[in-house]
Protein backbone atom coordinates (compact mmCIF):
# COMPACT_ATOMS: atom_id res chain seq x y z
CA UNK A 1 0.00 0.00 0.00
CA UNK A 2 2.95 2.07 0.68
CA UNK A 3 3.82 2.04 -3.35
CA UNK A 4 0.57 2.46 -4.58
CA UNK A 5 -0.69 5.58 -6.34
CA UNK A 6 -3.64 7.73 -4.46
CA UNK A 7 -4.83 10.19 -6.87
CA UNK A 8 -5.85 12.09 -3.76
CA UNK A 9 -2.01 12.75 -2.87
CA UNK A 10 -2.15 14.81 -5.11
CA UNK A 11 -5.70 16.20 -5.80
CA UNK A 12 -7.04 15.95 -2.53
CA UNK A 13 -10.85 16.66 -3.46
CA UNK A 14 -10.96 13.48 -5.31
CA UNK A 15 -10.37 10.94 -2.54
CA UNK A 16 -13.53 9.54 -3.65
CA UNK A 17 -12.00 8.01 -6.78
CA UNK A 18 -10.02 6.45 -4.10
CA UNK A 19 -12.55 4.98 -2.30
CA UNK A 20 -14.45 3.61 -5.47
CA UNK A 21 -11.27 1.81 -6.25
CA UNK A 22 -11.23 0.25 -3.19
CA UNK A 23 -8.00 1.61 -1.56
CA UNK A 24 -9.40 3.03 1.96
CA UNK A 25 -10.63 -0.23 2.37
CA UNK A 26 -7.36 -2.06 1.57
CA UNK A 27 -5.65 0.01 3.58
CA UNK A 28 -7.91 -0.04 6.77
CA UNK A 29 -7.64 -4.17 6.54
CA UNK A 30 -3.42 -3.58 6.23
CA UNK A 31 -3.94 -1.61 9.30
CA UNK A 32 -6.13 -3.40 11.20
CA UNK A 33 -3.84 -6.79 10.62
CA UNK A 34 -0.58 -5.25 11.89
CA UNK A 35 -2.36 -3.28 14.74
CA UNK A 36 -3.09 -6.79 15.37
CA UNK A 37 0.26 -8.39 15.05
CA UNK A 38 1.32 -5.78 17.54
CA UNK A 39 -1.39 -6.13 20.33
CA UNK A 40 -0.19 -10.11 20.21
CA UNK A 41 3.03 -9.27 20.74
CA UNK A 42 2.63 -6.92 23.38
CA UNK A 43 -0.04 -9.38 25.08
CA UNK A 44 2.60 -12.43 24.58
CA UNK A 45 5.20 -9.96 27.01
CA UNK A 46 2.51 -8.97 29.64
CA UNK A 47 1.78 -12.42 29.89
CA UNK A 48 4.97 -13.71 30.02
CA UNK A 49 6.54 -14.89 33.53
CA UNK A 50 8.84 -12.77 35.39
CA UNK A 51 12.33 -12.56 33.17
CA UNK A 52 15.75 -12.11 34.30
CA UNK A 53 17.42 -8.27 33.41
CA UNK A 54 19.42 -10.29 30.74
CA UNK A 55 16.54 -11.74 29.21
CA UNK A 56 14.58 -8.60 28.66
CA UNK A 57 13.76 -6.68 25.23
CA UNK A 58 13.27 -2.86 24.71
CA UNK A 59 9.07 -4.55 24.62
CA UNK A 60 9.55 -5.58 28.38
CA UNK A 61 11.34 -2.34 30.00
CA UNK A 62 8.38 -0.01 27.77
CA UNK A 63 5.54 -2.21 29.50
CA UNK A 64 7.92 -1.91 32.98
CA UNK A 65 7.97 2.04 32.38
CA UNK A 66 4.21 1.77 31.61
CA UNK A 67 3.69 -0.25 34.85
CA UNK A 68 5.51 1.89 37.16
CA UNK A 69 4.39 4.74 35.52
CA UNK A 70 8.13 6.17 35.55
CA UNK A 71 8.24 7.55 32.15
CA UNK A 72 8.32 11.39 31.29
CA UNK A 73 5.09 10.99 29.29
CA UNK A 74 1.26 8.84 29.47
CA UNK A 75 2.32 5.64 27.52
CA UNK A 76 0.01 3.83 25.91
CA UNK A 77 -0.30 0.75 23.34
CA UNK A 78 -0.51 3.11 20.48
CA UNK A 79 2.91 4.58 21.52
CA UNK A 80 4.56 1.12 22.17
CA UNK A 81 3.58 -0.27 18.85
CA UNK A 82 4.85 3.01 17.23
CA UNK A 83 8.34 2.01 19.35
CA UNK A 84 8.40 -0.72 17.15
CA UNK A 85 8.87 0.66 14.35
CA UNK A 86 10.81 3.20 15.71
CA UNK A 87 13.68 1.31 16.16
CA UNK A 88 13.86 0.76 12.47
CA UNK A 89 14.49 4.52 12.47
CA UNK A 90 17.23 4.53 15.48
CA UNK A 91 19.01 1.67 13.57
CA UNK A 92 19.39 3.53 10.15
CA UNK A 93 19.87 7.07 12.62
CA UNK A 94 23.37 4.92 14.60
CA UNK A 95 24.21 2.13 12.47
CA UNK A 96 23.37 4.20 9.41
CA UNK A 97 24.37 1.94 5.66
CA UNK A 98 26.82 4.86 4.11
CA UNK A 99 28.04 7.57 5.96
CA UNK A 100 28.26 9.33 3.36
CA UNK A 101 25.61 10.41 1.26
CA UNK A 102 25.68 10.78 -2.69
CA UNK A 103 27.86 14.05 -3.46
CA UNK A 104 25.92 16.90 -4.63
CA UNK A 105 27.16 20.11 -6.47
CA UNK A 106 26.92 23.86 -5.81
CA UNK A 107 24.39 25.76 -8.47
CA UNK A 108 25.52 28.85 -7.60
CA UNK A 109 28.09 30.77 -5.26
CA UNK A 110 27.03 30.90 -1.77
CA UNK A 111 28.32 31.44 1.89
CA UNK A 112 27.95 28.77 4.77
CA UNK A 113 29.09 29.39 8.27
CA UNK A 114 31.26 32.28 6.57
CA UNK A 115 33.15 30.35 3.98
CA UNK A 116 32.22 31.19 0.51
CA UNK A 117 31.86 28.29 -1.20
CA UNK A 118 32.01 28.54 -5.33
CA UNK A 119 29.63 26.98 -8.03
CA UNK A 120 30.05 23.50 -9.35
CA UNK A 121 31.66 22.88 -5.74
CA UNK A 122 31.34 18.85 -4.91
CA UNK A 123 29.79 18.78 -1.97
CA UNK A 124 29.58 15.57 0.50
CA UNK A 125 27.32 14.85 3.18
CA UNK A 126 28.41 13.44 6.56
CA UNK A 127 25.68 11.87 7.50
CA UNK A 128 27.65 9.73 10.60
CA UNK A 129 28.73 13.09 11.71
CA UNK A 130 25.05 14.89 11.79
CA UNK A 131 23.59 11.68 13.86
CA UNK A 132 26.08 11.83 16.69
CA UNK A 133 26.10 16.08 16.29
CA UNK A 134 25.39 16.65 20.43
CA UNK A 135 23.47 19.72 19.33
CA UNK A 136 20.86 17.82 17.07
CA UNK A 137 20.20 14.51 19.42
CA UNK A 138 20.95 13.89 23.07
CA UNK A 139 23.08 10.81 24.20
CA UNK A 140 23.48 10.31 20.43
CA UNK A 141 26.19 7.55 20.68
CA UNK A 142 23.28 5.36 22.73
CA UNK A 143 21.02 3.26 20.88
CA UNK A 144 17.88 4.62 22.35
CA UNK A 145 14.65 3.75 19.87
CA UNK A 146 12.03 5.11 22.09
CA UNK A 147 13.37 8.87 21.53
CA UNK A 148 11.62 8.81 18.07
CA UNK A 149 8.07 8.42 20.31
CA UNK A 150 5.82 11.59 19.92
CA UNK A 151 8.43 13.18 17.79
CA UNK A 152 8.14 14.86 14.08
CA UNK A 153 11.44 13.29 13.19
CA UNK A 154 11.13 11.62 10.21
CA UNK A 155 13.24 10.15 7.80
CA UNK A 156 11.67 11.56 4.51
CA UNK A 157 13.74 14.38 3.97
CA UNK A 158 12.18 17.30 5.97
CA UNK A 159 14.17 17.11 8.97
CA UNK A 160 18.14 17.74 8.28
CA UNK A 161 19.44 16.05 11.35
CA UNK A 162 17.41 12.49 9.85
CA UNK A 163 18.11 12.27 6.50
CA UNK A 164 19.15 8.11 5.83
CA UNK A 165 17.28 8.68 2.20
CA UNK A 166 18.77 11.97 1.29
CA UNK A 167 16.52 15.20 0.90
CA UNK A 168 15.27 17.05 -2.21
CA UNK A 169 14.66 16.12 -5.82
CA UNK A 170 17.21 13.78 -5.44
CA UNK A 171 16.26 12.13 -2.79
CA UNK A 172 16.74 8.31 -2.79
CA UNK A 173 13.59 6.78 -4.68
CA UNK A 174 13.94 3.58 -3.09
CA UNK A 175 12.74 5.10 0.16
CA UNK A 176 9.25 3.33 0.35
CA UNK A 177 10.62 0.40 -1.01
CA UNK A 178 13.24 -0.19 1.79
CA UNK A 179 11.12 1.02 4.73
CA UNK A 180 8.23 -1.43 3.59
CA UNK A 181 10.61 -4.21 3.00
CA UNK A 182 12.27 -3.40 6.41
CA UNK A 183 9.28 -3.41 8.31
CA UNK A 184 8.27 -7.13 6.48
CA UNK A 185 11.73 -8.65 7.23
CA UNK A 186 11.86 -7.24 11.00
CA UNK A 187 7.92 -8.62 11.54
CA UNK A 188 8.84 -11.86 10.05
CA UNK A 189 11.88 -12.58 12.22
CA UNK A 190 10.34 -11.53 15.44
CA UNK A 191 7.28 -13.62 14.46
CA UNK A 192 8.72 -16.80 13.12
CA UNK A 193 11.65 -16.93 16.06
CA UNK A 194 12.66 -16.50 19.34
CA UNK A 195 15.88 -14.64 19.94
CA UNK A 196 19.01 -15.65 22.23
CA UNK A 197 22.53 -15.17 22.75
CA UNK A 198 24.91 -17.65 22.56
CA UNK A 199 26.29 -19.22 26.21
CA UNK A 200 28.27 -17.12 28.09
CA UNK A 201 27.99 -14.17 26.06
CA UNK A 202 26.07 -11.47 27.53
CA UNK A 203 24.92 -7.92 25.43
CA UNK A 204 28.00 -6.21 26.61
CA UNK A 205 30.07 -8.63 24.28
CA UNK A 206 27.94 -7.95 21.29
CA UNK A 207 30.35 -6.02 18.95
CA UNK A 208 29.30 -3.00 17.14
CA UNK A 209 32.68 -1.84 15.32
CA UNK A 210 32.45 -1.00 11.53
CA UNK A 211 35.05 -1.72 8.95
CA UNK A 212 35.70 1.52 6.83
CA UNK A 213 34.15 2.08 3.30
CA UNK A 214 31.63 3.99 1.39
CA UNK A 215 29.15 1.59 3.16
CA UNK A 216 29.08 0.12 6.67
CA UNK A 217 29.57 -3.45 6.69
CA UNK A 218 30.24 -5.11 10.22
CA UNK A 219 33.69 -5.76 11.38
CA UNK A 220 32.84 -8.97 13.25
CA UNK A 221 29.74 -11.24 12.35
CA UNK A 222 26.89 -11.26 15.08
CA UNK A 223 26.06 -14.53 16.41
CA UNK A 224 22.95 -15.24 17.55
CA UNK A 225 20.71 -18.14 18.08
CA UNK A 226 17.08 -18.03 16.84
CA UNK A 227 14.96 -20.81 18.05
CA UNK A 228 11.47 -21.43 16.13
CA UNK A 229 8.87 -20.46 17.34
CA UNK A 230 6.33 -23.92 17.96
Amino acid sequence: MMGTFFLSDFIPFTGWIDTLRGLHARLERSFNEMDKFYQKFIDEHMDSNEKTQAEKDIVDVVLQLKKNDSSSIDLTNDNIKGLLMAVIKETLRLHLPAPLLIPRETSQKCTIEGYEILAKTLIYVNAWAIYRDLKAWKDPKEFIPERFLNSNIDLRGQNFEFIPFGAGRKICPGLNLAFATMDLILANLFYSFDWELPPAMTREDIDTEVLPGITQHKKNPLCVVAKCRV
